[in-house]
């Protein structure tokens, strides 16, 4: 499920498993009295892992985060989400007010990715490779395609 993913989305993909894990701990110990320590061995989770995220309170990057992911959408959303992470970040940077500290670019990436919100594919052209040859490059012709030889190393050809 997690694999063949981006790293990032790995990562929060995995977070929030472990989210709806807590959430479940916390709906049956409510409804059903079960044990807390019982059902944390169950799932193997640490009971103190689910403590700790009972108390959490969210910081400062994940309420930016959250922010900015907010703008994200509705830039998303205005143009059709034709925007990469590169425009994207400008288009954020420009809103920003002088006080607020810049967004950088791989935020923007790892937010977009996180969240599923992809840009439109660039088609690039296919390269040219035939080399039209002139007539002052192009060599005599020697052999007169006669590639027998009497003897070794008498006759090489090559192609342009």
């Amino acid at each position: 499920m997690v694999i063949g993913q981006p790293k990032q989305r790995q990562i929060a993909l995995k977070h929030s498993q472990k989210q709806t894990l807590y959430e479940l701990i916390k709906q049956c110990h409510q409804e059903y009295k079960w044990p807390i320590d019982w059902m944390c061995k169950q799932v193997n989770i640490a009971r103190s892992a689910y403590y700790k995220w009972l108390k959490h309170t969210p910081s400062k990057r994940e309420l930016r985060d959250q922010m900015i992911l907010e703008r994200i959408k509705s830039i998303a959303k205005s143009n059709n989400s034709l925007f990469g992470s590169p425009k994207m970040t400008l288009a954020l940077n420009k809103e920003l007010e002088e006080d607020e500290p810049k967004i950088y670019r791989r935020t923007v990436a790892r937010l977009m990715c996180v969240n599923y919100i992809y840009t439109s594919k660039a088609r690039f052209n296919k390269k040219y490779r035939y080399k039209a040859s002139r007539p002052e490059e192009t060599s005599a012709n020697v052999l007169n395609r006669n590639f027998n030889a009497s003897k070794p190393n008498e006759k090489w050809c090559t192609e342009l």
